[in-house]
């Protein structure tokens, strides 16, 4: 990846749908939504961002990840948590987004064993792991 963008505003992290080589906060872009009562980050692209935590992402419906690195740990499923019961709270939600070679840095991911079962496949296959289409 490239030098990122400036950071954006708290109302560029809400109305901008497209984030190129941009760092991102994750805590910060989640609590912009939060605060004009967006409970998801919905319809946004990913282009060579970096994604920073602490956090814990859900990665819901229709989204994709095309070529991302999603962190650095000895083992992937170490990344990687099962939600007990039916609902996860506390955790940042994505929906109908898009990651194309991104980077995640301290970032866990929660996820239906649907999900679960994909993101280590595809990271045992050598390739980046695919939300739900």
């Amino acid at each position: 990846m490239t030098d990122a963008t400036p950071a954006a505003t708290a109302d560029q992290l809400v109305t901008r749908t497209e984030f190129e080589k941009a760092a991102i906060w994750l805590p910060r872009m989640a609590l912009e939504h939060l605060r004009q009562g967006l409970v998801f980050i919905e319809n946004k692209t990913f282009t060579d961002c970096t994604l920073e935590g602490p956090a814990v992402v859900l990665m819901g419906d229709g989204v994709t990840m095309d070529g991302c690195h999603m962190g650095a740990v000895s083992n992937p499923a170490m990344l990687l948590l099962r939600p007990v019961g039916k609902t996860v709270n506390g955790v940042i939600g994505f929906k109908n987004c898009k990651f194309i070679r991104c980077r995640f840095a301290q970032v866990g991911f929660v996820g239906d064993d649907r999900f679960i079962e994909e993101f280590q496949q595809n990271l045992a296959n050598g390739r980046p792991a695919k939300g739900d289409q």
